[in-house]
Protein backbone atom coordinates (compact mmCIF):
# COMPACT_ATOMS: atom_id res chain seq x y z
CA UNK A 1 0.00 0.00 0.00
CA UNK A 2 1.37 3.72 -0.79
CA UNK A 3 3.31 4.71 2.26
CA UNK A 4 4.16 1.52 3.26
CA UNK A 5 6.91 0.70 0.77
CA UNK A 6 10.57 0.88 0.40
CA UNK A 7 9.90 3.87 -2.57
CA UNK A 8 8.80 7.03 -1.85
CA UNK A 9 5.82 7.56 -4.03
CA UNK A 10 4.63 11.28 -3.34
CA UNK A 11 8.67 12.24 -4.05
CA UNK A 12 8.84 10.11 -7.30
CA UNK A 13 5.65 11.28 -8.22
CA UNK A 14 7.05 15.22 -7.90
CA UNK A 15 10.30 14.91 -9.75
CA UNK A 16 7.52 13.92 -12.84
CA UNK A 17 6.81 16.96 -15.28
CA UNK A 18 2.89 17.74 -14.76
CA UNK A 19 2.10 16.88 -18.91
CA UNK A 20 3.35 13.46 -18.26
CA UNK A 21 1.07 10.48 -17.01
CA UNK A 22 1.99 8.62 -14.54
CA UNK A 23 0.09 5.09 -13.64
CA UNK A 24 1.10 2.85 -10.41
CA UNK A 25 -0.04 -0.54 -10.59
CA UNK A 26 0.40 -2.68 -7.19
CA UNK A 27 -1.66 -5.35 -5.82
CA UNK A 28 -5.07 -3.97 -3.66
CA UNK A 29 -6.94 -6.90 -2.10
CA UNK A 30 -10.70 -5.36 -1.66
CA UNK A 31 -12.71 -2.69 -2.56
CA UNK A 32 -11.95 -0.88 0.61
CA UNK A 33 -8.44 -0.62 0.54
CA UNK A 34 -8.73 0.60 -3.46
CA UNK A 35 -11.27 3.27 -1.85
CA UNK A 36 -8.77 4.47 0.72
CA UNK A 37 -5.72 4.23 -1.94
CA UNK A 38 -7.46 6.73 -4.39
CA UNK A 39 -8.27 9.20 -1.74
CA UNK A 40 -4.07 8.98 -1.04
CA UNK A 41 -3.80 9.64 -4.69
CA UNK A 42 -5.90 12.30 -5.21
CA UNK A 43 -5.10 14.48 -2.06
CA UNK A 44 -1.67 13.93 -3.42
CA UNK A 45 -2.44 15.13 -6.65
CA UNK A 46 -4.80 18.25 -6.10
CA UNK A 47 -2.25 19.37 -3.42
CA UNK A 48 0.36 19.35 -6.16
CA UNK A 49 -2.29 21.41 -8.68
CA UNK A 50 -2.72 24.14 -5.69
CA UNK A 51 0.86 24.75 -5.35
CA UNK A 52 1.20 24.68 -9.18
CA UNK A 53 -1.61 27.17 -9.07
CA UNK A 54 0.33 29.75 -6.60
Amino acid sequence: MLGQGAIDWKKVLAECPDDVPVVLEYPIDTRDELKDELVKIRTVLSERKEGANS
